[in-house]
């Protein structure tokens, strides 16, 4: 949870060198920026600017149509309810359900209008999946991003295109597979459940509806994290069985 927080001190954005060598094949750049949400555009923004303590994780990202689908979970805050009722009063957004509620954490899943901007958009325009969970705190968003380094190089370019300010906070080379969580605890807790009831035996042991019963959740619900978990899982597959696949080119549709 702390590991992308930083004490260092503001300094002018950074930018990776241009004779930046791409890495080896099965390698990646692995770079952190830090992004500064534009002011009063969305919901993301208004909690994390009003409740600064509080840190605020996605772990799903769907668009549907002029609409997006975020899970999110918010912790560090010792006034949930009041942030809760910031996200459901908020203009932008047309449902919020809470999927979990732990010690000090609630998991939500809000469907909002698509903003105008959106960092995990651009990320994934360009063939990169996100290194969920992406963290946001006090109206900053937080990147780790795994590619090549001309991806990189045009990811930083698309960024500082639509925000006033991107920073690139750290950046190394890294095995791609040491960095990148392919499926959050509750998503893999809900895989499995679905593996084991049959959902994807042919032909299907057990419905749509019986499994959402069963997990006490709406179809709805369920279907959207079952299409997150597919998304992700083809996805990955699709870059160990393509020979012309080498790095992270996958996307979120």
């Amino acid at each position: 949870m702390d590991a992308f927080k930083s004490d260092k001190p503001h300094r002018t954005p950074s930018k990776l060198p241009e004779s930046e060598p791409l890495p080896s094949t099965g390698d990646a750049v692995v770079c952190k920026l830090s992004i500064p949400l534009p002011k009063g555009q969305g919901y993301v923004e208004q909690v994390s600017t009003a409740f600064p303590e509080a840190l605020l994780q996605v772990s799903g990202f769907l668009v549907v149509g002029q609409e997006v689908v975020l899970d999110l979970e918010v912790t560090r805050s010792p006034n949930l309810g009041e942030v809760l009722s910031l996200i459901r009063n908020s203009p932008d957004v047309l449902s919020c359900e809470v999927l979990r509620r732990d010690m000090g954490a609630i998991t939500t899943r809000v469907r909002s209008v698509l903003p105008k901007v959106s960092a995990i958009r651009v990320q994934t325009s360009l063939g990169l999946i996100p290194n969920f969970p992406v963290q946001i705190q006090e109206g900053k968003l937080t990147l780790v991003v795994a590619a090549s380094g001309e991806k990189i190089r045009t990811l930083l370019s698309e960024l500082r295109a639509k925000f006033p300010r991107v920073d690139l906070t750290s950046i190394r080379k890294e095995r791609l597979e040491r960095e990148v969580g392919l499926l959050t605890q509750h998503q893999l807790d809900i895989f499995h459940r679905a593996l084991d009831s049959g959902y994807w035996d042919i032909p299907r042991r057990t419905t749509l509806s019986d499994l959402a019963t069963g997990l006490q959740v709406s179809k709805s619900t369920l279907s959207e994290t079952l299409a997150l978990i597919e998304n992700r899982l083809i996805h990955e597959m699709a870059d160990k069985v393509s020979p012309a696949s080498t790095l992270s080119d996958r996307t979120v549709r």
